[in-house]
């Protein structure tokens, strides 16, 4: 049996109790009179935008935009409801710290590939199904909010195009058919993904197996037992797009090459060079025109602006660089040419191979060993091996201001070795070092980087180094029952906690804490709060205390200090 590929694996942690209309309401924000007008009142028709965008195949694909009002309600419904899902190593579309890269992987270097696509994906789930899943477990609603729900996440009777809450909903939807599909794949030893409509099965056998699929004058025909599964979770095959692949073929899997390594498209990479090549021989405008020629029908909603060419070109870079590495030297040699031609884009020219050695300073006393024990995991996986940080112990720290200053000092006086100020993303100050792409060069060798969020925080929510982790890893508790609490799981005016019996001292509810320093229980008066120095040394000395720690928070993070230490190393070459 072969055994699955895993991605990281997001704790589930629990649905919010939406007992009553009035909790929904709370949930998003409004006073149920408003939610109600804006679901009930408001005619379905007029909630939502219709447009066509044409799809790679040529045909029209119809989306379902809600207007603003109705987009924020959703937002706050998919984001309780995607904390609260635990994705199936299999399932990589729309959830955190998945991507189609992570999707790909799974079938690297494999001798069959099959792939078969959901057809009308969103709309063919009925809003029946979507008022049946609120009603069962997990969620087990009432049936007025399963109504509402309903209404809410629904649009012609189905799970609109366009909407937020659409890719989430999908999610829970598919959990049987997820559970049954991984199971045939198993059986017959091969690996099995979902990317939304995209399933995709591969193996190394010599002869792909007749359980799931066969080939017949080139034609892949899926299996009865693949058929009953699907069907039976009410979708059906697009015969149009099913394909088998044998290892000589270029093998695809949600747009990228999957033969050897994860790779984008030769036609990819050669249309970014004609781009930037036209772009630096001729001028921005001679390049927007080869782009519409390029792309006739850009998809883009009706009286929404276009991006501009560097935002375009921007993407496309950067998109190649996640896929094919930040070191890449493909994506490096785009990057250096695209930073001559956008002074906006800074560029991470550096050599493969070659460590980056940089001394590191931070805000607090135990920031340093959350980072070392998170670049050690990353490093042991053969990850970030180019970044070598000597991680100071011995500056006083004091906070951003402090910080700040010794930043200020070194680019005053002087540094021989790169050095970094790695900030907190919670105060003003913070932010105004570190700019609006998240790091700052500062000059003599210096750059200020604040912490990059993790996929379960808000790209705008405050953050300081333990919030790179899960919550589950936060709840954690020590052999004396205690562990970290945040300040926001604490009532703002009566500083008692959200569901457990304690509370924060209202003197201990200062603007620079994202962690409560002293919680007590109530009654007993307990100190129930583990200590940010005693956390801090758990993580690094005895992670295996945390059943569920992952250090996949700090990623995004490590990924900017690269990208700032390689401009810094490009702009100090002669």
């Amino acid at each position: 049996m072969v055994e699955p590929r895993t991605a990281h694996l997001p704790l589930r942690s629990e649905l919010p109790d939406l007992h009553s209309p009035q909790a929904v309401a709370e949930l998003v924000g409004l006073p149920l009179n408003r939610l109600t007008w804006w679901v009930w009142a408001l005619p379905h028709a007029r909630q939502y935008r219709r447009f066509a965008v044409v799809k790679k195949d040529g045909s029209p694909r119809d989306i379902e935009a809600p207007i603003a009002p109705i987009k924020r309600i959703q937002r706050s419904i998919a984001s309780a409801f995607t904390d609260a899902y635990r994705a199936p190593a299999h399932v990589h579309g729309f959830t955190p710290n998945r991507s189609p890269v992570t999707n790909a992987a799974i079938h690297i270097d494999q001798r069959w590939l099959f792939a078969i696509d959901l057809e009308d994906f969103f709309p063919s789930i009925a809003a029946a199904r979507v008022r049946g899943l609120f009603l069962s477990w997990p969620f087990e609603y009432p049936e007025a909010v399963a109504n509402l729900l309903t209404r809410i996440c629904c649009f012609r009777d189905g799970l609109p195009q366009g909407a937020p809450t659409s890719p989430i909903v999908s999610n829970y939807i598919c959990r049987g058919m997820d559970r049954d599909l991984a199971k045939l794949a198993m059986s017959h030893r091969c690996y099995y993904t979902r990317y939304a409509d995209d399933l995709v099965f591969s193996t190394d056998r010599v002869n792909f197996p007749t359980g799931i699929a066969t080939l017949d004058g080139g034609i892949a025909e899926p299996s009865l037992s693949l058929r009953k599964i699907i069907e039976g979770a009410g979708f059906k095959i697009n015969e149009s797009k099913t394909r088998m692949q044998i290892s000589f073929q270029r093998q695809r899997v949600t747009g990228l090459i999957v033969n050897k390594k994860v790779n984008v498209p030769r036609h990819y990479l050669r249309g970014v060079r004609a781009l930037l090549h036209i772009w630096r021989r001729y001028d921005a405008e001679e390049a927007s025109k080869s782009l519409k020629r390029a792309s006739p029908d850009p998809n883009w909603p009706l009286g929404k602006p276009y991006p501009s060419l560097a935002a375009v070109a921007r993407g496309r870079v950067q998109y190649i660089g996640s896929v094919r590495g930040w070191n890449d030297p493909a994506y490096l040699k785009l990057a250096h040419k695209l930073s001559e031609l956008d002074p906006n884009f800074k560029a991470p020219t550096t050599t493969p191979g070659i460590k980056i050695r940089a001394h590191l300073y931070t805000e607090g006393n135990t920031d340093s060993r959350h980072i070392r024990a998170a670049l050690k995991h990353f490093q042991a996986r053969g990850e970030f091996t180019d970044l070598e940080l000597i991680i100071d112990e011995e500056t006083p720290r004091g906070g951003d201001k402090q910080l700040n200053e010794y930043c200020e000092h070194l680019v005053e006086f002087g540094t021989e070795e790169l050095a970094i100020g790695l900030f907190d993303w919670d105060t003003k100050a913070a932010k105004v070092a570190v700019g609006s792409e998240g790091w700052e060069e500062l000059g003599s060798k210096v750059v200020a980087v604040g912490l990059a969020h993790p996929p379960w925080r808000g790209e705008y929510e405050p953050r300081c180094i333990e919030l790179l982790y899960e919550n589950s890893v936060l709840e954690t508790k020590d052999e004396d029952g205690r562990r970290v609490y945040r300040m926001a799981e604490f009532h703002e005016t009566t500083s008692i906690h959200e569901s457990e019996s304690c509370v924060v001292p209202h003197s201990g509810r200062g603007k620079e804490h994202l962690i409560a320093p002293e919680v007590f229980q109530v009654g007993t008066n307990a100190q129930v709060a583990r200590s940010k120095a005693a956390f801090a040394r758990a993580i690094e000395v005895e992670p295996e205390s945390f059943p569920t720690l992952s250090f996949e928070g700090f990623r995004p993070t490590f990924d900017r200090i690269t990208v700032a230490l390689t401009s810094l190393v490009a702009s100090d070459e002669p």
